[in-house]
């Protein structure tokens, strides 16, 4: 009897289809949001590129004086991601998106399906939201340059500063992982491509230049295992057009607190 057998484990469930996806989230949306005058739901099942953990990206359109909020639930086994906006609020929302590089809310208005439109107001939002996104983010100001500049160097020479005194593992790990990150965004923010969280934030750098991504993940692979030079490399490569690390002089000013006893009766 062989009692190091490996435990079996369950399948992984089905991916819905975009089509099961779009049949879930009308029958949800009534129930859920019965203000409701328009539903948009988009997403990677949308387009047949998720996972069987993905949910589904919903825009609803309201005159819910609540809006605007965000709810997450699950719907027959749906795991749903609800944005509720009235039409300014999520206009408003959507300048934000832009203005931090990651068109959210735009992108799910733009690409996503419509399941519903009361007021005939869509097509219009969704011209906007076109526009855009085919203009892309804002080119970094030269403080804003300067800010990254200011925190990649903080986190290369963390790494750098880890590797020269062999630290541990899981201290290395975290610093590879937030280098990436960041070096990542700057890659894209410098030639005013746009950003994403999480695996969006990879599929974008990929978009953008496939052979950069695979140096990038091969350099973080190598620093995760013990040897930084490649990802430093990269890092200070990628800073260079731009004036290299940065730390000697930096200064900003903060926003300043609110006065003493503000907002007190």
């Amino acid at each position: 009897m062989n009692n190091n057998r490996e435990p079996k484990r369950d399948p992984a469930p089905p991916v819905p289809s975009a089509a099961e996806v779009a049949s879930k989230v009308g029958r949800l949306a009534p129930s859920v949001f019965p203000g409701a005058w328009a539903v948009v739901v988009g997403g990677s099942l949308m387009r047949s590129a998720g996972t069987p953990t993905s949910d589904a990206d919903v825009l609803v359109f309201t005159e819910d004086p609540h809006a605007p909020y965000r709810r997450s639930l699950v719907f027959e086994g749906l795991p749903v991601e609800a944005f509720v906006h009235t039409a300014a609020s999520y206009r408003a929302y959507a300048d934000a998106d832009c203005a931090s590089g990651t068109p959210i809310l735009p992108t799910i208005c733009a690409e996503g399906t419509v399941l519903f439109d009361q007021r005939g107001e869509l097509p219009a939002l969704r011209h906007e939201a076109r526009a855009l996104i085919a203009a892309g983010p804002m080119a970094l100001t030269a403080e804003q340059v300067d800010d990254f500049r200011y925190f990649l160097t903080d986190r290369v020479q963390d790494l750098e500063g880890l590797a020269a005194v062999g630290g541990m593992d899981g201290e290395r790990l975290c610093a590879v992982d937030a280098l990436f990150l960041l070096v990542a965004e700057f890659q894209l923010r410098a030639r005013q491509r746009w950003t994403g969280a999480g695996k969006w934030l990879y599929r974008q750098l990929e978009e953008w230049d496939a052979e950069g991504a695979r140096r990038l993940m091969a350099a973080a692979g190598q620093a995760r295992a013990g040897d930084v030079v490649p990802l430093v490399k990269l890092v200070d490569d990628a800073l260079a057009p731009h004036g290299g690390r940065l730390f000697d002089g930096y200064w900003r000013r903060g926003p300043m607190p609110p006065p003493h006893g503000a907002g007190q009766s």
